[in-house]
């Protein structure tokens, strides 16, 4: 049986700079948040991250920029639910 510690980690894909972010990355983000958030409730004070470097976290994990992060995230702490983006040109 192979070891787990020889497994090669694929870099994580950057997002493209201008390119649209789908709901299901925008559900991505929520998810991974979400899990963040579990684990930092374990955490004692001292050891728990600030939101903004949560923020980069989770931008690093997952190749998002952290302005599209955070929008998504008070997107759906407003709404409730993520909308898809809106790919029209305007006239």
């Amino acid at each position: 049986m192979e070891e787990l510690n020889n497994v090669d980690v694929l870099p994580v894909k950057k997002n493209p700079c201008g390119k649209f972010v789908g709901v299901q990355q925008k559900e991505m983000i929520i998810n991974l948040h979400k899990s963040k958030m579990i684990e930092q409730a374990k955490l004692p004070d001292e050891q728990k991250l600030k939101y903004i470097d949560l923020i980069k976290l989770i931008s690093k994990e997952i190749g998002i920029g952290q302005r599209t992060i955070s929008t998504t995230l008070s997107e759906y702490r407003k709404k409730g639910t993520v909308s898809p983006p809106n790919k029209k040109k305007k006239d």
